[in-house]
């Protein structure tokens, strides 16, 4: 399985901030309903969060 991470967009009340970068990613493990391990393409890895799921 991939995902491209990116596009982020973080609301608020002064300014709104925006990466139009993305990275393409594999999810090597699902940890629970809104928390997976992700490996880049060099090899380095990384535990994401996903928040407001």
């Amino acid at each position: 399985m991939t995902a491209s991470v990116g596009a982020v967009t973080a609301p608020s009340a002064e300014t709104t901030t925006s990466i139009s970068e993305s990275t393409t990613v594999t999810v090597t493990n699902v940890v629970d309903g809104d928390t997976i391990d992700i490996e880049y393409q060099n090899g380095s890895t990384d535990t994401v969060r996903l928040l407001g799921v």
